[in-house]
């Protein structure tokens, strides 16, 4: 089965035990987001489910792609900055060829950059594992003037990811004339995200992060507007 597709009914003892219909239908599976998208009714034209928890998703139903492609920006954070740092250093790479990898911008919090002195050794092992050695992965020397405009950030504290990774990238993007913009926080460690008590990372000093992405994001490809 997909997971659109219907598979039956609900069995009469658990509709009881739940105190729902015996009509109500069951699919094969999905995500959860996608099953209450669907479950709130988001299945014709113009329809949206919006879900805010953990993790927030916006569903919108519509017959055509509503993505402008020239207007996609990644965020990373930690290995994932790095995952986010190749894509915008190696976009044009032969390690993308056969599918147009280029986003409009990028935002990188506490990225994973380097496999010399300061990596992340962890990251650079897991990374490793592609085929390619660590160095490869170096980031810091695969900037070059096609790549993608960058905004960083990160805290000088940080104990797990040393802020030279960081450095070492603006260095490399100041050196190829690729536009960016860094913040450097005095404190917040590391995986310190949006910076709020309910992340577990209280730093007010370090949540003016997400507002600045969006005005260096609108700034680049305008998708405020």
């Amino acid at each position: 089965f997909e997971s659109f597709q219907c598979i039956g009914t609900v069995k009469p003892e658990i509709a009881k035990a739940l105190g729902i219909g015996e009509n109500v239908k069951v699919a094969a599976g999905a995500g959860d987001n996608a099953a209450a998208a669907v479950g709130t009714g988001v299945v014709g034209e113009g329809g949206c489910n919006i879900s805010l928890g953990t993790s927030g998703t916006v569903f919108i139903s519509s017959e055509k792609f509503g993505v402008d492609k020239n207007h996609v920006a990644a965020i990373g954070f930690s290995a994932g900055g790095h995952l986010v740092a190749s894509l915008a250093t190696m976009w044009d790479e032969e390690l993308c060829a056969g599918f147009n990898a280029k986003v409009s911008s990028v935002i990188l919090g506490y990225p994973v950059i380097t496999a010399g002195e300061y990596a992340h050794r962890g990251s650079l092992e897991n990374i490793s594992r592609s085929g390619y050695p660590a160095e490869f992965w170096s980031l810091e020397n695969r900037v070059k003037p096609s790549t993608v405009p960058c905004f960083i950030f990160h805290s000088a504290d940080d104990p797990t990811v040393p802020l030279d990774n960081a450095l070492l990238y603006m260095s490399a993007l100041r050196k190829n004339g690729v536009f960016f913009e860094s913040h450097i926080y005095p404190t917040g460690g590391h995986g310190f995200s949006t910076a709020t008590r309910e992340v577990g990372s209280d730093f007010p000093h370090d949540r003016d992060w997400v507002e600045m992405s969006l005005e260096f994001i609108e700034g680049i490809t305008g998708w405020r507007e």
